[in-house]
């Protein structure tokens, strides 16, 4: 059976996986590491979901796919849903993980030298 093993947003993976993703961009690109105990088993399509849009079933080997833009709303974190299936048509269990776009304007004042 295949299984995603580690989820990578803009090509960075927090050290011991599923902890969450920061990103500066609107649009970042999603990637996935997946392993099979079955020799030959490789990814066949995917389907992600990210907020409130979904890829739908992807038929490709590739691993990874650029979300499009406002599917990660500054400020805010969402969960990531990803399913594989393989060439023999087996479905991975539902790998979750979540990201925040912590591309967001801030207004620190107190982050200054003191006036004199």
């Amino acid at each position: 059976m295949i299984a995603v093993t580690g989820l990578f947003l803009d090509h960075v993976r927090v050290a011991d996986g599923r902890n969450g993703h920061l990103t500066a961009s609107d649009c970042p690109v999603v990637s996935w590491a997946a392993r099979s105990n079955k020799a030959g088993d490789t990814q066949a399509a995917y389907r992600i979901s990210v907020g409130g849009w979904d890829s739908g079933w992807v038929e490709t080997a590739e691993n990874s796919v650029k979300l499009p833009e406002g599917t990660l709303k500054r400020g805010e974190c969402t969960d990531i849903f990803l399913n594989l299936r393989t060439k023999m048509g087996d479905t991975s269990p539902e790998y979750i993980d979540w990201a925040c776009n912590a591309a967001i304007d801030w207004d620190a004042k107190w982050i200054a030298a003191a006036k004199t």
